[in-house]
């Protein structure tokens, strides 16, 4: 081409566009629409259901995962059952959680946030021993018979007592015994007297009654189907569960203070009591 010469643009070039062809040098494409909002109910929220973004894979394997693993344990539970439920990928386990073993510890301490996030142990640290107690009986009542609670969280954690795994020493330390030991330092300020075994046993007994209407709900609603788990109802068993515990506290005190002003009992030849 000569210098100078001004190059001219080709028919293709100069070829007028249709109307309805959006040229290169166009507006920006508008950004991609936002998953679908769906309402998800929030119990914590006083306005009612907020509206949130559809699960997550990994999300969706957790409730899975709770479901499959309260009905047949860590050990029957199959990858192919879980993700087929989720409606994830085969290969979904191995990349969010690593293994089936994994994903059971993650669901064991997903199933506990749920519990405590719902229903938090809140106790006025300035109350009397005694109105802390009657405070620590409701709301544990309230976590473990919460209405609300799914209930392939009460399965899975009966089922992990029955067929221990690794997760149950995680849930000791997590949740168990720092439980435990709000209770354990109630009992001894209520009775300074009560020796270790002392302790441990009123502890246990306080426990074991909130536990028994979870884990023997089957065989409780059998025997008295006119009870149904209402609010109502969940005030009373912890007003009874409270009333039962400072009664036997009681006659605990007392029968110390009996044995300790009793007189000695007389020893015959042998140093054998008569």
């Amino acid at each position: 081409m000569a210098k100078g010469r001004k190059k001219t643009q080709s028919p293709r070039e100069t070829r007028p566009r249709h109307p309805g062809l959006r040229s290169r040098t166009a507006a920006p494409r508008p950004k991609q629409k936002e998953p679908r909002r769906q309402d998800c109910p929030d119990r914590d929220c006083p306005d009612g259901p907020a509206p949130c973004l559809p699960p997550s894979t990994r999300q969706r394997l957790l409730e899975a995962a709770g479901h499959v693993f309260a009905d047949c344990g860590l050990k029957d539970a199959t990858v192919r059952d879980i993700c087929t439920r989720a409606d994830a990928n085969i290969a979904a386990i191995n990349y969010h959680f690593k293994g089936k073993e994994s994903l059971y510890l993650h669901v064991v301490d997903y199933a506990h946030e749920q519990m405590s996030h719902g229903k938090p142990m809140v106790l006025d640290a300035d109350a009397p021993a005694i109105q802390r107690l009657q405070q620590f009986i409701q709301a544990f009542i309230a976590r473990v018979l919460d209405p609300n609670s799914p209930s392939w969280h009460a399965r899975l954690m009966l089922r992990e007592m029955v067929e221990p795994s690794a997760a149950l020493d995680r849930l000791i330390e997590n949740t168990i015994r720092p439980t435990f030991g709000i209770l354990r330092g109630i009992l001894l300020e209520l009775n300074p007297d009560l020796d270790a075994d002392g302790l441990r046993l009123c502890t246990i007994s306080i426990i074991g009654q909130c536990l028994m209407h979870r884990h023997c709900e089957p065989v409780l609603a059998r025997l008295f189907p006119c009870c149904e788990r209402t609010p109502e109802e969940l005030t009373r068993i912890a007003a009874h569960v409270y009333c039962f515990s400072t009664g036997g506290l009681a006659a605990i005190q007392e029968c110390r203070a009996g044995a300790a002003t009793s007189p000695s009992r007389r020893k015959g030849k042998g140093g054998r009591t008569r």
